[in-house]
C-alpha cells in the first residue's frame, strides 16, 4: 500500500506511523539516504546496512587523499 506525505519548507518529511513501526524507525535512529533513479531510499543504520556499503569506496585511496591534503600538517 502506497502512502504519501508532504515535504515541509525546511525539507522535513514525516514517515507514516505504520511504516515507522514496521521498519523500526524510532526516535534517535540514524538513517542513510541513497538516490535510486528518480527516488530516494531511506534505510535505518544497522549491521546489514553497513555491510551493504562495504566496497562502495573501492578505488578511493584514503592514504593518498590524506597525503595530498595540504591542510594535514597544520596544527
Amino acid at each position: 500500500m502506497a502512502e504519501s506525505a508532504k515535504v515541509s519548507t525546511k525539507g522535513q518529511l514525516v514517515i507514516p506511523a505504520r511504516l515507522r513501526e514496521e521498519l523500526g524507525f524510532r526516535a534517535g535512529v540514524t538513517v542513510f539516504f541513497s538516490k535510486k533513479g528518480k527516488g530516494l531510499l531511506i534505510e535505518p543504520r544497522n549491521v546489514e546496512t553497513l555491510r551493504s556499503l562495504r566496497g562502495s569506496l573501492a578505488g578511493h585511496s584514503l592514504e593518498k587523499n590524506l597525503m595530498d591534503d595540504p591542510i594535514r600538517d597544520r596544527g
